[in-house]
């Protein structure tokens, strides 16, 4: 994402989603958190399914609950900056990375 660090979170989030250009005001904002809602659900379900296979509960909190915590509703009127220094650490950015590059591909199987 590359959103500048001085926007908010609600803005930066947008913008991944392409949401800039569509959407504005109050609506923006409930779209935004729809998108995130939707996201932390699909967080939540792959969560289950690796625990299910057994991958250790460290990779998970990691890669899995870490991501989750970054998509908080509650950090859109943050500024962008504060929502990475808190939350997007080199791990979470890592599991976004994955999460763009796989679950394109899930869904057209």
């Amino acid at each position: 994402m590359s959103a500048s660090p001085q926007k908010s979170t609600l803005d930066a989030w947008a913008f991944s989603f392409d949401l800039t250009e569509s959407t504005q005001g109050l609506d923006l904002t409930h779209e935004v958190t729809d998108m995130l809602v939707e996201t932390t659900r699909e967080l939540r379900s792959m969560r289950a399914l690796l625990a299910d296979f057994g991958v250790p509960e460290n990779l998970l909190s990691y890669y899995v609950t870490y991501p989750e915590q970054a998509m908080v509703a509650t950090n859109l009127s943050a500024p962008w900056g504060t929502t990475i220094s808190n939350y997007m650490k080199d791990e979470v950015l890592l599991s976004f990375a994955w999460y763009a590059y796989i679950l394109p591909e899930e869904a057209s199987t």
